[in-house]
């Protein structure tokens, strides 16, 4: 992933978008809180609907962007696991509820 250099202006940011996508990483290098840095991976369905994201924060004190960057594998693999649970889950709700025991009539 190309990290860009701080700078502001509609070119760099449709760059940043860009790469963002092809990627499926989303960083913050400092922008948002000065000394901290995030990483953000979406997490969709089977039909690419978007659920969420799997994120983290650290302190750049105790972690450069560039070591939470490899932490991209595990986000992706947390995120896809993420997605199939709830796809799972809206299943069991569209298929109505199920009665694990018996009911009694009394």
């Amino acid at each position: 992933m190309k990290v860009y250099p701080f700078a502001t202006g509609h070119e760099l940011l449709m760059r940043s978008l860009a790469d963002n996508g092809k990627q499926n990483v989303s960083v913050d290098r400092e922008q948002y809180i000065e000394g901290m840095i995030a990483e953000a991976v979406p997490f969709r369905g089977r039909n690419g609907t978007l659920y969420s994201t799997v994120s983290f924060h650290a302190p750049v004190v105790r972690m450069e962007l560039t070591t939470a960057l490899q932490y991209a594998p595990r986000l992706h693999q947390a995120a896809k696991d993420l997605g199939q649970l709830i796809e799972e889950q809206l299943r069991r709700i569209k298929a109505g509820p199920s009665r694990p025991y018996p009911i009694e009539v009394v």
